[in-house]
């Protein structure tokens, strides 16, 4: 029998933590590295850090969590965009606390589709890219 309610992924409260397919892929994932060994391997963050990471009300972001860490000391970070309704990957550094971050997709599907026609590397990085 249940012991919850199930959830209402209807309500933007819901948007972003509990967005089931990214959960499901941080869990599969968890701890994996993209292309290993390259110049550009790609540290997805593994479940559990995740969770301890996330960060409520930062900004116009009702939730931002690191996703993935770069060799070079960028993060890939997924956050819930107020303004947007919706939850963007954006890039930027820790270090920084994402100041000066650009989005580099808006949705996990994007984010891997351009990491997989990149052959793993760094495609935000081509001068020619333009922000999501």
């Amino acid at each position: 029998h249940l012991t919850q309610s199930p959830v209402d992924w209807s309500n933007d409260e819901y948007n972003f933590v509990n967005d089931k397919e990214f959960i499901q892929m941080l869990e599969r994932f968890d701890g994996a590295t993209l292309y290993p060994g390259s110049n550009h391997p790609w540290q997805i963050t593994k479940y559990r850090s995740w969770e301890n990471d996330m960060i409520s009300d930062f900004g116009d972001f009702h939730s931002f969590g690191p996703f993935i860490e770069l060799d070079d000391g960028r993060c890939i970070a997924i956050v819930f965009r107020r303004s947007y309704k919706k939850h963007l990957f954006i890039l930027g550094s820790r270090a920084d606390q994402f100041e000066g971050f650009i989005t580099i997709a808006s949705s996990i599907v994007q984010l891997l589709e351009r990491i997989f026609e990149a052959e793993g590397r760094y495609y935000f990085d081509d001068p020619s890219f333009v922000e999501s």
